[in-house]
């Protein structure tokens, strides 16, 4: 079933589109994201970079070089292109336009070497984090918290063993 992470193909994803698209077809996480966009944003994108911070996200050391009001709308910008998609219940193109961004070398502020393989798995784990510090302020149905967070797992693990097969 992930044969694909086997191949070389410099863009991989497009080989395995419609299975992926398939895969990640979220029924709960999309109405989180919507409501983290309206109404969690700001503390979302801070959340983000502080745990960026705390951990020591490689990647940082070439991002926090710059004026700290234009790290913020950065990280401002990317996180509100990321909910967008996953409100959509577009992960699937979010995992492939990021992945042709970084190895086309056309990502904002970064140079493709700029990114190692632990900034990847690492930027997996600051999502999942700031995305579990809202979901009590989401809802408080077990059961669906317990939907999202498998929704939240899914997408991380695949976006993480695409970028790996790179």
């Amino acid at each position: 079933m992930y044969n694909f992470l086997l191949r070389k193909n410099p863009f991989p994803l497009e080989n395995i589109y419609q299975p992926l698209a398939v895969k990640l077809d979220f029924k709960y996480l999309p109405e989180y994201a919507n409501y983290l966009l309206a109404n969690k944003l700001v503390d979302f994108v801070k959340e983000q970079i502080a745990i960026s911070k705390e951990i020591k996200l490689p990647l940082l050391k070439y991002l926090e070089i710059m004026p700290q009001q234009q790290f913020f709308e950065l990280a401002s910008q990317s996180a509100t292109e990321f909910l967008t998609k996953v409100a959509a219940n577009k992960t699937h193109e979010l995992i492939t336009s990021s992945l042709k961004q970084w190895l086309s070398n056309e990502l904002p502020e970064i140079k493709k070497d700029q990114i190692l393989q632990d900034d990847i798995t690492l930027i997996g784990f600051v999502r999942k984090t700031a995305f579990l510090k809202f979901l009590p302020c989401y809802s408080t149905n077990v059961l669906e918290i317990i939907e999202i967070v498998k929704e939240i797992d899914k997408y991380i693990l695949l976006s993480a063993m695409v970028s790996k097969s790179c």
